[in-house]
Parts: structure tokens; C-alpha cells; sequence
């Protein structure tokens, strides 16, 4: 049984060992599993603060708080940066910080995984396509993707007369 009021807030890792979060690298929240939460009785937290155990990486991410007694957060990127997958991958420490007399909870591990997207569409010869189909024909017209890189695209078109 609990009495009385809990020594620093427990982030609620949900029997997890780490908070994992992901992120494409067109967005700007991180989607993290579990929830950023302190377990109730441990709060309310009013910030957290994210670091690194390596002394020259820079933090491109802020932690907000959502909800004081809950503690729940969310992890954001920094105002004006842009990620990319040039580093795919981030390791952090992430500690909560009591409101009323700023005790701070145990550092936790908090993972981070950048996720490539395709910036760039595909570019057609033409803007539309149409074809003309004879009556009593199945014509099928197959579209194949072919990605080469991110710039690149090609599309094959080719009818396919069936007549039985």
C-alpha cells in the first residue's frame, strides 16, 4: 500500500524496457510506443527533459507536456529543423520533472527511427491517357511500376488483345 506521496515520478514504460518512437521525415511528432505517461500517483509532471550520452549530439527533438497529472507528453521536432534519413537513428535519455518541487524521475532510454518517405512523384509524358476499344475485344492494360531512384520513374503501358 501506498502512503503519502511517491519519492519522483515513474515514467510508465507499460513493462517495456525503453519508449520506442518512430517518425517519417516529412512530420514533426514522433509516434511513440508506449504513450509518454508517469504512472498517476507519481505526477504531475510538468516538463521533460531530453539528453544524450554523448556530450557533442545535438537534441533536434523537444518533449511537451500534454497533460500535467497524467504526465503525458508528446516528443516533437525543434522548431526549424528538418530530419532526414542521413541519421536514421537516435538514442536518448528522458527524465520527467515533478511540478510542485521539480524532483526529477529515474533517466529511461528512449529510441528514435526515422522513417524515409518519397519526396518526389512520378513524372508521365502525359497528363491523362485514353485509348479507343473495339467492341466485342477485352483489352486489359496493365500498369507496371518500376522505381529506379527517387527522381526516376517509369511506367509501361502495354494492350493486351484477347479475342477468343
Amino acid at each position: 500500500m501506498l502512503i503519502g506521496k511517491i519519492s519522483a515520478p515513474i515514467i510508465d514504460l507499460g513493462g517495456a524496457d525503453e519508449l520506442v518512437g518512430s517518425l517519417r521525415e516529412d512530420r514533426t511528432i514522433v509516434s511513440i510506443v508506449p504513450e509518454l505517461s508517469v504512472i498517476p500517483e507519481t505526477g504531475p509532471v510538468c516538463r521533460y527533459e531530453i539528453s544524450s550520452d554523448l556530450p557533442s549530439q545535438d537534441i533536434p527533438f523537444v518533449a511537451e507536456v500534454t497533460d500535467e497529472q497524467r504526465g503525458r507528453g508528446e516528443i516533437r521536432v525543434k522548431e526549424g529543423m528538418h530530419l532526414d534519413c542521413s541519421s536514421p537513428h537516435y538514442r536518448f535519455n528522458l527524465v520527467a520533472v515533478r511540478c510542485d518541487d521539480q524532483v526529477r524521475s529515474e533517466s529511461i532510454p528512449l529510441r528514435i527511427s526515422i522513417r524515409d518517405t518519397n519526396d518526389h512523384a512520378p513524372e508521365f509524358a502525359q497528363p491523362w491517357y485514353t485509348f479507343d476499344i473495339d467492341e466485342g475485344n477485352l483489352l486489359l492494360f496493365p500498369l507496371n511500376f518500376e522505381i529506379y531512384s527517387d527522381m526516376r520513374h517509369f511506367i509501361k503501358c502495354e494492350p493486351i488483345s484477347l479475342n477468343h
